[in-house]
This record gives structure tokens, C-alpha cells and sequence, in this order.
């Protein structure tokens, strides 16, 4: 969203990059939690989401707007309202008009238009004087209207959608003012601020409110002549334009300061319906978790660990690793993006979250799978030697000869182990775990009877005794392919 590519210059925040966003199915989550009622809401919380502060200041920020709303349940019916009355708008051109450095490239012809309408309503005044020619002249005025209206609607037009909605979404700034006054709102001296400059907005944005479709409407119908002949929609344009180059660091405030009420108000919604803990942010170096789920699973199985150090994760075929990597990663990056967890406790560091989960061969690149994690792994060593993080690593170098992958992961993990960062890697090689000895060994297992697979999705300590590709194989029906492996 480009809500979040206007922000990018913050040093207090982390980037979630693409592919790590794409491995935590951060656009799942958005669709399951994101109901924010407004534009500026949608555009906020995808912002936080893909957000991660680096900084207690930065996290306390957001999370001081949640708990806010948590303690405010009379008080929230009343802001659900007035945002559900601004609604979302169809276009995303809110931000590029806010941000964007080429948005009125129209604007070199106000100050001939600033003495157009005098100049003509002078030739009218002439032409009733002259007599005859009163009609002659004000065909003539009309059809200059006509050609003005004509080369400057389609400027116009592909800006007016969002500045009426800009509008309409500032029209509830003192509405929400007017509720906030005596609540001790984290952004009421902000909100307070900011309301002079939307109490000066041009009244005639409503000129800019759509009226296809009411030829029939006598209302309706009369704007568009307005706005023809009067140039009505040109006039607002520019006095809108004067609005605008004034105070447009305050609107880019005020867009922000709505869409974090809203995105927050929402968050707060899904905290108590969903029971999420406060993630606790220390500078121990420490991640560990009571009762830990993910939130885009319905019958997730909770898990538990305490971790010191890093983490290597074998396992069965299906038993839940790459689930666990998921799971933690996503309620790390919410923590640091909303100070919350789906858990009962959640303990961890300001660790940005690097992942290598969904990996595979690119076709249009002519890349093999081997070649493309080998790519990824470099990116994440590259950008902890910047930054240390939390970074979740499953299958560490697949698609290769075993002898070869093996010492290399093995090397790989090692030099990680050695960085500030914290690592929770998967493998299926047995001789990599063992080989591991800055790692606290655990394991995923499951019970295989004559007619059934049972995985309880417990994470065990200790290294997995045995695997279970064989006995999947057999379970469903190869076993006279597979019978010499005993």
C-alpha cells in the first residue's frame, strides 16, 4: 500500500520484506483481522503489519493507542459511527494527492482563471449595456465555459474522487474531537491541533461529488450545469488548491491521525475478542512462549518453549515444523508491529523477523530450488550482519546431494549461531542436529498404527528417533514398492 512506501524513511521501524511477508501469510492475516471502516484505517493498519518497530518508544506508540480502546467500551459505539458514516473510498489516490510531488499539475493556470470570471462577468455587464448584443455575448461566454470545462475535466476528474473523500474524511475530525475531548485520547493534543485547519476547508468540495447517473435529478442537474457553465468544478478546484499547497503537512497529519484511530479501534476489537497477550519485549536475548497458536489456523494445538539459545527442529514428514516456523514468526512480527501475541505469555527481543520457509525453483528466472535458497540464505546473512534477528529457516539447503548440503548447513548454521541473531532452523538430516552443538536439539513425531496417522503437534525435546517417509508410503498403499526397505 502506498500508504507504507510514504512512511519508508523512519529509522525506528523494520521493513518486513516480501519474501518474508509471503512465508508468514502476513496478507492472510490482513483479510482475516482488517476491518477498519475507513480508507485511512485499511491504509494504516496494512502499515503497521508490515511494520516492525525497532524501538520500546516506537512499539509503545501503537500499542498505547490499543490499550486505549481495550479501557473505552462506552465510548466506542459513539467512534464506530462517525467512522462508519466516512467510509471507504474506491480509489487509492488519497495518498498519491497527499504525498505524491506531481499531484496538481494544473495548477499553473489559476492565476489566469483568478481573472477570468471578473472579466466576463464585466463583458456580460458591457453587452446588457451595448443591447442587442447581451444574448450574442453570453452564447459567446458560454461556449468558452464549455471549452474550459471541457480541457480541464479530465485533470479534474482524476483527482476528484479523492479530494471528496479527503474531504468527507476530515469532515470527521471534529466530530471525533468533540467525543475525545475529555478522554485523555494518546493523540487528542495532536487531534486538538489540527482542527483550525480543517475547520478552514473550501465548502465547495462538495462540487467534486460525483453525480453521474442524476440527469433525472433536478439537484443533480443543476450542479453539472454548474459546472459547465459557471465553471463551478474549476473554481473549486483551484480554491481547493490554494487549501491545500498551505496546509498540506497538516492533512497528511490528520489522514494519519484518523486511519491510527481507526486501525487501533480495530486491533483493540480483535485483542479482546481473541484474548491476545501483551508481548513483553526485553533486551535479554530471550524467546520463549506459553501456549503459543496461529491465528490463521482454527484448530491450531498450542505450544510451548523456552529458548536460550537457538533451535534445531527435526522431525517427521507433516509432523508440524514448517507450521511451527510459521507460528512463531507471525506472532513475532505482530508483537513488534502491535505489542500482542496469540498466546498466553510471550517473552522475546526487538528481533526483526528474516524468513526462509516457501522456497522453491524459479522458472521464469532459470533458477533451481537449491539455487534460489542459496540466494535467500545470503540475503538473510547479509542483512544481520546489519541487523540481528530472528530468523526461521526450514529444510536449510534442500534440492541437493546429501554429503555436500549437509557440511555446508552445518557451516552455515554454525556462522549464525555465532551473529547476535536468533535461529530456529528445520531439517530432516538427522547428522545436521547432531552436529550442532550451539543448538537446543527438539522434535515433532507422530504415531503411525495399521490403519491410521496420528500427529499431536507437540514439540519435544531432544532429537527425533526415528523418521517416518516409509511408513507414510506404506500407510497409503505402496508397500510392495517399498517392501526391501524393511
Amino acid at each position: 500500500m502506498k500508504y507504507l512506501q510514504a512512511q519508508c524513511s523512519r529509522a525506528d521501524l523494520f521493513y518486513l520484506d516480501e519474501h518474508s511477508a509471503h512465508d508468514l501469510m502476513l496478507a492472510e492475516l490482513e483479510q482475516r483481522i482488517a476491518k477498519p471502516q475507513s480508507s485511512a484505517g485499511q491504509e494504516v493498519l496494512h502499515f503497521w503489519l508490515y511494520t516492525q518497530t525497532a524501538t520500546a518508544a516506537a512499539l509503545q506508540g501503537r500499542r498505547g493507542l490499543i490499550d486505549f480502546w481495550l479501557n473505552q467500551a462506552i465510548l466506542l459505539p459513539a467512534i464506530r459511527k462517525i467512522l462508519g458514516r466516512v467510509g471507504r473510498s474506491d480509489t487509492a489516490a488519497v495518498v498519491d494527492l497527499l504525498w505524491s510531488s506531481s499531484t496538481f499539475a494544473f495548477a499553473k493556470y489559476r492565476f489566469v482563471f483568478k481573472w477570468l470570471l471578473p472579466v466576463e462577468a464585466l463583458i456580460l455587464i458591457l453587452c446588457v449595456c451595448i443591447g442587442g448584443a447581451a444574448l450574442f455575448g453570453g452564447l459567446v461566454l458560454a461556449l468558452l465555459n464549455l471549452f474550459l470545462f471541457l480541457a480541464s475535466t479530465r485533470q479534474i476528474e482524476s483527482q476528484a474522487a479523492a479530494i471528496f473523500y479527503l474531504a468527507k474524511l476530515l469532515s470527521a475530525l471534529p466530530a471525533l474531537g468533540k467525543k475525545l475531548a475529555e478522554s485523555n485520547y494518546p493523540d487528542w493534543e495532536l487531534l486538538h491541533s489540527l482542527l483550525p485547519v480543517v475547520k478552514s476547508l473550501p465548502v465547495r468540495l462538495l462540487v467534486f461529488k460525483n453525480n453521474n447517473g442524476l440527469a433525472g435529478d433536478l439537484q443533480g442537474l443543476l450542479m453539472y450545469y454548474i459546472k459547465i457553465f459557471m465553471l463551478g468544478e474549476l473554481s473549486a478546484y483551484f480554491k481547493f488548491l490554494v487549501y491545500f499547497n498551505r496546509y498540506r503537512p497538516e492533512l497528511q497529519l490528520a489522514y494519519g491521525l484518523i486511519g491510527r484511530l481507526d486501525a487501533s479501534v480495530r486491533l483493540a476489537e480483535l485483542v479482546s475478542s481473541q484474548s491476545l497477550c501483551r508481548a513483553e519485549l526485553t533486551s535479554r536475548e530471550v524467546l520463549s512462549f506459553e501456549k503459543l497458536t496461529n491465528p490463521l489456523l482454527e484448530k491450531c494445538v498450542p505450544v510451548s518453549c523456552t529458548s536460550v539459545k537457538h533451535y534445531i527442529i527435526t522431525g517427521s514428514n507433516m509432523a508440524g515444523k514448517t507450521t511451527f516456523l510459521r507460528t512463531v514468526g507471525i506472532n513475532q512480527a505482530f508483537a513488534l508491529s502491535c505489542g500482542f501475541a496469540w498466546a498466553i505469555t510471550f517473552h522475546t527481543d526487538h528481533w526483526p523477523v528474516f524468513t526462509a520457509i516457501n522456497l522453491s525453483d524459479d522458472l521464469l528466472q532459470g533458477k533451481s530450488r537449491y539455487m534460489v535458497q542459496a540466494e535467500r540464505l545470503l540475503s538473510m546473512i547479509r542483512q544481520t550482519d546489519l541487523q540481528p534477528g530472528l530468523l526461521l529457516v526450514d529444510e536449510i539447503l534442500s534440492g541437493t546431494n546429501s554429503s555436500e548440503r549437509i557440511r555446508a548447513a552445518i557451516n552455515i548454521l554454525k556462522y549464525l549461531a555465532g551473529t547476535a541473531s536468533l535461529v530456529v532452523a528445520t531439517s530432516h538430516d538427522l547428522e545436521i542436529a547432531e552436529a550442532l552443538d550451539d543448538y537446543d536439539p527438539a522434535h515433532f513425531c507422530e504415531r503411525i498404527s495399521e490403519n491410521d496417522l496420528h500427529f499431536d503437534y507437540h514439540l519435544k525435546p531432544g532429537i527425533v528417533d526415528r523418521q517416518n517417509a516409509c511408513r507414510i508410503l506404506r500407510h497409503l498403499g505402496f508397500g510392495k514398492f517399498i517392501s526391501e526397505l524393511g
